[in-house]
C-alpha cells in the first residue's frame, strides 16, 4: 500500500511538471521550448515545473523498475543460500 501511495504522488508529480512546461511554453511563444523566456517568473516557473518533472520521473523508475529488481536479487540470493551443491533441488 506504502508503494502504491509513493508511485501515485509521484506519477502525479511528473504530471503537473509535464502541464507546467506545456503551459510555460505556450505563454513563451515565438522563443522556443528551451530559448529565453520573457520575464523572470515564466522562468522560475519553467525551471520548477522541470523539476518537478524529472524528480517524478526519476523516482516512478526507481520505485516501479529499479528497488523492484534489486528486491528480486535479494530474494534469488536468499531462496539459493539454503541449498547446498550436492543436494537436489525441487
Amino acid at each position: 500500500m506504502k508503494k502504491l501511495i509513493w508511485n501515485g504522488l509521484l506519477m502525479l508529480m511528473g504530471w503537473i511538471g509535464i502541464v507546467g512546461i506545456i503551459c510555460a511554453s505556450a505563454i513563451n511563444t515565438g522563443y522556443g521550448v528551451l530559448g529565453f523566456l520573457k520575464d523572470s517568473g515564466l522562468t522560475i516557473f519553467f525551471t520548477f515545473s522541470w523539476l518537478l518533472f524529472l524528480v517524478g520521473a526519476i523516482g516512478c523508475i526507481y520505485h516501479m523498475y529499479i528497488k523492484h529488481l534489486v528486491d528480486q536479487l535479494d530474494v534469488e540470493k536468499v531462496s539459493t543460500s539454503k541449498f547446498d551443491g550436492n543436494k537436489e533441488r525441487m
